[in-house]
């Protein structure tokens, strides 16, 4: 049943009622087929019977596990308990009726009723797709997007600041912290971001640069109330097991390098950086820029280190970023009017 859901996810609910109508025919075609028409007299036609029967027969659910999702998308979110009541009222009535008016057909059509029954069902099934077909090509019922698990459990304005941080805008700081931090406290992972590409960010690099000495004041003023913090062995042991466990997962993290690599160094090219140049050089002003603040997992004992040695490089970035008197500022954006 979950290979079932995950597959109505990725194809759609259209898609999986036909897709569940031909199973539904082809492996009954197939019993009846080894059942009836192949002979013979030892146990290997049994074992081929059963292999498709056990092996078939949960297939055929994806079609019955369509009905409720298609029918909760097009009903008034107050009607859809009274809609669903009356899909069960249908389905058993079926599951009552149908198999008693088969076995009435099975006895008039004789030695042949079995089979002709089975021929029945399969037919019917090939019908299904073809009244079904029309569904595949309704977007309400195509493939869904994966869940957005940064969303989940927002309600309101918080629900904007995300999306809008997603899209690549930017959202106050304290807003994404504030959030991160009720996650972390409720035991959920923070927000999953990515970076995405130089070329949607570098029409608005200015943009980006007017709000980096706020952000950083900002983060400075954050660190420094959580240094005061980390005092209280109590709070420094809390806050550590909680971003371990809320920190993205290792494979997230491979991602998120991945994507971080791909973005600098577009970057550096059309900023006039030379990756080819001289790789040591560049080695060299990446370390400084970025020096070693903590070891890749962070403990009670490293903490209060890394945020002193955060601090640090923070304070640096804050007069960077405000060493931009007007002549200066004037200057470069001639020298380079895209930014």
């Amino acid at each position: 049943m979950i290979a079932c859901m995950i597959l109505t996810q990725k194809i759609g609910l259209g898609a999986s009622v036909v897709l569940g109508n031909f199973i539904t025919a082809f492996f009954t075609a197939a019993l009846l087929i080894v059942g009836v028409y192949v002979t013979d007299d030892g146990s290997g036609m049994l074992a081929v019977f059963l292999v498709i029967f056990l092996g078939g027969y949960p297939c055929t659910i994806l079609s019955q596990l369509t009905t409720a999702p298609m029918l909760d998308k097009i009903s008034p979110p107050e009607m859809r308990g009274t809609i669903q009541g009356y899909n069960t009222l249908c389905s058993d009535l079926t599951g009552a009726l149908v198999p008693v008016i088969l076995g009435e057909v099975q006895k008039a059509a004789g030695s042949y009723g079995q089979e002709f029954i089975m021929w029945v069902t399969v037919v019917w099934s090939l019908l299904a797709c073809i009244i079904n077909a029309p569904l595949m090509f309704n977007p309400l019922y195509g493939p869904q997007p994966d869940e957005d698990l940064n969303l989940k459990g927002l309600l309101g304005d918080d629900v904007d600041l995300i999306k809008r941080a997603e899209a690549g805008e930017w959202v106050p700081l304290a807003d994404l912290e504030r959030i991160n931090l009720e996650r972390m406290k409720k035991g959920e992972p923070f927000l999953r971001m990515h970076y995405g590409k130089y070329a949607d960010d570098a029409p608005k690099l200015w943009k980006m640069r007017q709000q980096a000495a706020a952000d950083f004041r900002w983060i400075k003023a954050d660190m420094t109330k959580w240094l005061a913090k980390m005092r209280d062995p109590a709070v420094r042991d809390e806050m550590v097991k909680g971003i371990n466990e809320s920190r993205a997962t290792p494979e997230q993290q491979a991602e998120s390098r991945r994507e971080l690599g791909e973005w600098f160094t577009d970057y550096l090219a059309a900023n006039g950086w030379w990756a080819d140049d001289n790789p040591m050089v560049m080695k060299e002003l990446i370390m400084s820029a970025f020096p070693h603040v903590s070891d890749p997992e962070i403990t009670a004992d490293t903490i209060e280190s890394t945020i002193v040695k955060s601090l640090r490089v923070m304070n640096r970035n804050i007069d960077l970023a405000e060493d931009q008197d007007p002549f200066t500022s004037l200057l470069s954006k001639r020298a380079n009017p895209r930014h």
